[in-house]
């Protein structure tokens, strides 16, 4: 066999085997997020990123729990904003109570105030479709993996959210909120314009779930702000219990609310 020949057939299956490794489908290995989560902050957590979310007023310890004077003062707040969460601390002040919020009215929580619960939260990943459990009042959250928002869609509490993976993070994208209830227990109000980003991933060798989000509405805030959650992995084996809102009158930290009644005639 002629030499050229002979380099011919070692070259070929060579450059066959580097082209492959070349043009193949790389593996993309999706951080597990599965299990039981929870945490004890129904604040926001502050970062350095930039303006952030409206904190209890000075002199209010920041990590207080249950304490909703909102600093209404904060510049992220459009004027009519700030009157909301005036109008909130007011009745704190007032009353030793701030006006009712999603929880003790048994509404869905919506984006990101869902952050601030502080009750068992569990992911499920699929591969097309990230779902979100919460054991307060059976909500959930669905994240549809590596498409757009759809036109036209209705709004809703929770919105529309797809989102896809950047090597260890899950970045989901929210919108399509209806401007109902607030975004967190100051009172603090927010527009059908309302858009949220939140980045989830894992710290301390999977114990901790760290959340870090952006929102954006210029209808009700003066620029995009940045805050944060963090989750700690909890033993959970039997899974979430069921916790139905409307049949607990004690939703409400020391106080006790009545049930949700009707007391329009119907005729």
């Amino acid at each position: 066999m002629p030499n050229s020949t002979r380099l011919l057939f070692i070259l070929v299956p060579v450059l066959a085997l580097a082209a492959f490794r070349e043009f193949r489908t790389p593996i993309v290995t999706v951080p597990n997020f599965s299990g039981h989560w929870e945490h004890a902050a129904a604040h926001f957590l502050p970062t350095d990123k930039g303006p952030g979310p409206v904190v209890n007023m000075p002199g209010l310890s920041f990590l207080a729990m249950n304490v909703w004077i909102g600093d209404y003062r904060n510049p992220i707040l459009q004027p009519w904003a700030s009157e909301a969460v005036r109008v909130h601390a007011v009745a704190g002040l007032e009353r030793g109570e701030p006006l009712l919020s999603q929880l003790q009215l048994c509404m869905p929580f919506g984006v990101p105030n869902i952050l601030t619960l502080r009750e068992p939260v569990q992911l499920l990943q699929e591969p097309g479709m990230v779902t979100i459990l919460y054991q307060h009042d059976n909500q959930i959250r669905r994240v549809f993996l590596n498409e757009g928002h759809p036109s036209n869609l209705e709004p809703s509490p929770y919105g529309h959210s797809v989102g896809h993976y950047e090597g260890d993070t899950l970045v989901v994208d929210t919108r399509n909120m209806s401007n109902t209830g607030a975004i967190d227990f100051y009172g603090t109000p927010h527009s059908a314009a309302l858009h949220v980003s939140e980045r989830y991933r894992l710290l301390d060798a999977g114990r901790v779930l760290q959340v870090d989000f952006t929102v954006s509405d210029l209808n009700t805030f003066t620029s995009e702000w940045h805050a944060a959650q963090r989750y700690y992995s909890i033993p959970l084996p039997r899974g979430l219990r069921e916790n139905i809102c409307a049949e607990n009158i004690r939703m409400g930290v020391g106080s006790e609310y009545p049930v949700p009644t009707d007391d329009m005639l119907d005729f």
